[in-house]
């Protein structure tokens, strides 16, 4: 590789590295996981298990369909971030009114590790709120429910 093709590699890195909103996304996201995780440790938890179990408690009884489409997830993701939370006895799958249809409840045990894992989410968003500012925070929110259509 020529140092001209070199430098023009690194520009067009440095461009798609300061423009790309996927690529700013994914790295966002992974500090702000980053922190949440290391608050909902504390209940046996991630991040994800918390925004599954949260979503899972608001529409219980809900189908694997019906919450992959509210959380905007794949549905074979869904069910593989599922299994952990079935083995913890945190939700459960029984079937539908349609027995073809399964649908997951949230458990007594999940209830009880959402309650204590609120109090550790709590802690994460303050941090989050101090360490990047209150009104990025809103401002990122806002432009965060505007992609996703909420």
């Amino acid at each position: 590789m020529t140092l001209e093709n070199k430098n023009i590699r690194s520009s067009h890195l440095r461009r798609i590295s300061a423009t790309c909103v996927n690529l700013n996304l994914k790295k966002a996201n992974r500090k702000i996981n980053l922190i949440y995780d290391r608050y909902l440790v504390k209940a046996d938890i991630t991040a994800n298990q918390f925004s599954i179990l949260s979503y899972i408690d608001f529409f219980t009884p809900i189908s694997i369909n019906e919450l992959a489409f509210h959380m905007l997830m794949e549905r074979s993701t869904l069910s593989k971030n599922l299994d952990p939370l079935i083995l913890k006895k945190l939700v459960k799958k029984e079937p539908g009114k349609d027995k073809r249809k399964k649908m997951i409840l949230i458990t007594k045990v999940g209830l009880t590790v959402l309650n204590e894992s609120i109090r550790y989410w709590k802690l994460a968003q303050k941090e989050i709120y101090e360490t990047f500012g209150k009104h990025e925070v809103r401002d990122l929110l806002r432009s965060l429910h505007k992609v996703s259509n909420e």
